[in-house]
């Protein structure tokens, strides 16, 4: 068998075909100026960059003014009826409580000691 890869007709030397590949694909971006391409390429990422920390900005102000809607509701929530009767059972549980042990207070139950024979 010939030896394919050098001096036949119509075949070319794989570093002239990436040669031209990449020639031809500079061609196509533009004139190949690498210097324009990536000034370019960092105006794109700024640009980008700057549309994000908008959106960051954005949502923090609606993150901010959802909490304080939260805080306004939950103080809200002490003035309801509901909450105020919370409050009165909670008491009278305490006051309970209270009465329970002052009844309760001289029937003590005084247990002798036990001793093993």
């Amino acid at each position: 068998m010939a030896d394919n890869s050098q001096g036949t007709a119509g075949q070319q030397n794989p570093l002239d075909v990436l040669e031209d590949i990449l020639n031809d694909a500079k061609k196509k971006s533009g004139g190949g100026d690498p210097d324009e391409a990536k000034k370019k390429a960092e105006e794109e990422e700024a640009q980008k960059l700057a549309e994000v920390e908008a959106a960051e900005q954005q949502q923090r102000a609606k993150d901010a003014q959802a909490l304080k809607q939260q805080i306004a509701g939950l103080s809200a929530i002490k003035e309801t009826p509901q909450y105020q009767a919370r409050l009165e059972q909670d008491a009278e549980k305490q006051e309970q409580q209270q009465q329970d042990q002052a009844d309760g207070e001289g029937f003590e139950i005084r247990q002798l000691g036990h001793t093993k024979i």
